[in-house]
């Protein structure tokens, strides 16, 4: 590990997050790092720090990486050095690109699964989608009381992707409220190479129901609600339409996926609330159940749920506005 973090240090630019720059074995392992390295005058600092202003522990950081130049000119290093932002609100933000990075990858990859048509939609509503996230993020910035801002951020933003991808994956809710689940565990550069490995349509249609109800959220078509209840049957959002709110689930695929959802008690009479099965993938089942002899999809199983199949719904309808048009309907009827 020792070995490790010099390279690092080394190697690429160092962003300093919190008090570590006040370690003596850190301080120690910076100037072994640096004592033969001569770093040449740059535009930018070759070591950033989050916070407002600099002490003494990252002054002799800047000595140890900068050198004899640093003592001529110490202010304008010093200058350059501060990013204005801690900790809380820096991992925030780089949180976010990261997942913003994700849905792009996914997107990207599954080229054979969306139409350059319904791939423009989806990236635009991503486009979109990180605006308003901005504009969220930038109200927390401008909050009187800071503290209490960011730790809201830090707990809510996870806690809604932790609700609706552990939903989705594994048709269980977060273990608490604080719990993480990642879209992928993977980086964005590592997911895009796997995804290029293998087939995944589920996820590449799971972005295109973000993105149409985001859109629809956007022009006014619904209201979309954050889940706060812990019982399962609240669902990974809360949908209101025309003063009725029910619970909205996304799962990846209509052969196993009501039955999954009554078994874990999410949908079905016994949760006294409505809601709106939405399936990433598949059709709705049509002549199948005509025919006396063949057992009727999913008969066994009683729900009093709504059941909107998205990839079907993308085929059917031409244009975006059409699409929003026809699952606002579809959900109406619920």
């Amino acid at each position: 590990m020792h070995d490790l973090v010099r390279t690092i240090l080394r190697e690429r630019p160092s962003l300093f997050v919190g008090l570590s720059a006040q370690d003596w074995n850190l301080q120690l392992l910076i100037r072994a790092a640096f004592s033969e390295i001569n770093v040449p005058k740059m535009s930018i600092s070759p070591v950033l720090f989050a916070e407002g202003a600099l002490g003494q522990p990252q002054h002799r950081v800047m000595k140890h990486i900068i050198g004899d130049a640093y003592d001529n000119d110490s202010a304008a290093y010093d200058e350059k050095a501060t990013l204005g932002l801690f900790s809380k609100p820096l991992l925030g933000a780089l949180y976010l690109t990261a997942l913003r990075r994700k849905a792009e990858v996914i997107v990207s990859a599954g080229r054979g699964e969306l139409t350059a048509k319904w791939e423009g939609f989806v990236l635009r509503a991503l486009d979109s989608l990180e605006q308003v996230v901005s504009e969220q993020f930038d109200r927390f910035v401008a909050a009187s009381d800071l503290m209490t801002a960011w730790r809201e951020f830090a707990s809510g933003v996870p806690a809604v992707v932790a609700r609706f991808v552990r939903l989705f994956n594994r048709y269980t809710t977060p273990s608490t409220t604080l719990a993480y689940y990642p879209l992928r565990p993977e980086a964005a550069k590592e997911l895009a190479v796997r995804l290029e490995q293998e087939e995944q349509p589920r996820l590449t249609w799971l972005m295109m129901v973000v993105a149409v109800l985001h859109e629809g959220a956007r022009h006014g078509h619904w209201k979309l609600i954050p889940s706060t209840g812990k019982a399962p049957s609240f669902g990974q959002i809360e949908v209101e339409i025309s003063g009725h709110q029910f619970s909205l689930f996304v799962v990846p695929d209509d052969g196993t996926g009501v039955p999954r959802l009554v078994n874990q008690n999410f949908v079905g009479p016994a949760t006294g609330r409505k809601s709106v099965v939405i399936y990433a993938t598949g059709r709705r089942p049509t002549s199948r159940s005509r025919v006396p002899t063949t057992a009727l999809p999913r008969s066994a199983v009683t729900h009093d749920s709504a059941e909107i199949w998205i990839q079907e719904m993308a085929h059917r309808h031409p244009d975006a506005d059409s699409l929003l048009d026809g699952l606002k309907y579809e959900m109406l009827c619920a």
